[in-house]
């Protein structure tokens, strides 16, 4: 598509349509907050072998990565393969894993809704070919360890929780 042939006001009234259609009159009194019996079963991360506290750290980075899921460690692995020395880049990752949904997913048949040699990330790179057309979480936590091996050997610096 050439760039005379984008409409950017159809395509951004086509953006805001859809925005409205998610949001409601309530604002953020739509969502429940996590208090009492919600906040007791669902407030911490059942993975975690501690509260996650520690001492803050300072760093000077060039990057820093919110969130260790399939992009935050994919964007963490890119960095280095294009130069951004470990010393500069952290991934910061609350949970006591990375993996973001596939690590706070775990439920017995859970299953990736889209094809797997579309989604997984670093099919090439791991060698690892998905047995289903669409992938078992299993096979999805797999392949998220495997990134995760791949983003830290090449020494970038991460946090969990309790690090």
């Amino acid at each position: 598509m050439e760039q005379a042939d984008l409409d950017l006001d159809t395509l951004r009234r086509k953006y805001r349509l859809e925005r409205d259609k998610r949001l409601t009159a309530d604002g953020a009194g739509a969502y429940t907050l996590l208090k009492g019996k919600l906040e007791e079963r669902y407030g911490a991360d059942p993975g975690a072998p501690s509260s996650g506290s520690r001492k803050p750290v300072s760093w000077d980075l060039e990057a820093l990565i919110v969130g260790g899921g399939f992009a935050g460690l994919f964007a963490g692995g890119m960095m280095r393969k294009h130069g951004v020395a470990a010393r500069d880049l952290c991934i910061v990752e609350g949970a006591a894993d990375f993996g973001g949904t596939w690590y706070w997913n775990r439920y017995p048949g859970l299953s990736c809704d889209t094809e797997s040699y579309c989604y997984l990330p670093l099919l090439e790179e791991t060698g690892y070919v998905p047995k289903q057309k669409y992938a078992f979480g299993r096979s999805c936590w797999n392949i998220r360890s495997a990134s995760a091996v791949i983003s830290t050997c090449m020494s970038a610096r991460y946090f969990r929780p309790g690090s």
